[in-house]
């Protein structure tokens, strides 16, 4: 397992613990709602933090500039995504004491899984030439696995916007937002578990590809070519034709043919 792939094992880690202390809150536990985010979010703080370290490990590709997605390197979009993560963490943080900036960290965790999504949609149409392991079906699950966390992202934003301007309406957004949540949190969970534990076969990349094509085009080695003195058709062209006669039209002095005529 390379180096990037370790930190990004731990990142997710943390990610998950983040995520079951955040909605731990809602159990009858004796820890007050403010100590779980606190937990939750240094967790998250933790895990954007390793990501951003681990994304200067990535391989890099050449990004198709004419694509709208293809404004930066994947691993580039994944610096960004994880620095707007740790920002709203930081943020988040800062929220449960200053209410008021619960909104732009919501709206900043959205742009971050944005990022993020683009970032893996990137990395499946132009993966890195280096990465041996590279499996298109497995990317294929950690993008629907990205989208899945960006519309999560998104309906928190959007819920968290509607409660902190429209308090009247709290309870209704609840509900709504936390049935979304719910669906798109078990379509999440089954697409992370589909990257970790899927059958996914390895898909050569272009330059793996060419590689692979150019050995098997290859030609022989120039101790394995047969060593000829002249070019075949050169040998073939300098012999007498055949031609097919009677045994009784032969001259077996001169190995001349006789002049014959048709029989009539």
């Amino acid at each position: 397992m390379t180096l990037a792939r370790k930190i990004n094992t731990a990142s997710s880690c943390f990610f998950l613990i983040g995520f079951l202390i955040a909605k731990s809150q809602y159990l009858p536990f004796v820890l007050t709602p403010i100590i779980h985010n606190i937990l939750a979010l240094s967790c998250y703080f933790i895990a954007y933090t390793l990501w951003f370290v681990s994304s200067h490990y990535q391989g890099s590709n050449t990004p198709d500039k004419r694509e709208w997605y293809g404004f930066a390197q994947f691993k580039e979009q994944f610096l960004y995504a994880a620095t707007l993560g740790i920002i709203a963490s930081f943020i988040g943080i800062l929220a449960l004491f200053l209410p008021a900036l619960i909104v732009p960290s919501t709206w900043l965790i959205f742009s971050c899984n944005v990022l993020w999504s683009v970032g893996e949609y990137n990395k499946l149409k132009h993966p890195s030439d280096d990465d041996l392991n590279f499996s298109y079906s497995n990317q294929q699950a950690d993008l629907s696995y990205a989208l899945t966390m960006s519309g999560i992202a998104c309906t928190s934003a959007l819920s968290a916007t509607l409660l902190f301007f429209l308090p009247s309406i709290t309870m209704p957004v609840f509900i709504i937002s936390a049935l979304i949540i719910a669906g798109l949190g078990l379509l999440s969970c089954e697409c992370l578990l589909n990257s970790f534990f899927g059958e996914h076969k390895k898909t050569p990349t272009s330059k793996s590809s060419y590689n692979l094509m150019h050995t098997s085009l290859e030609f022989a080695s120039p101790q394995q070519k047969i060593k000829l003195d002249q070019p075949v058709y050169s040998q073939l062209l300098q012999k007498p034709p055949l031609v097919m006669v009677k045994n009784d039209e032969i001259n077996t002095a001169g190995l001349t043919l006789q002049s014959c005529t048709p029989s009539r």
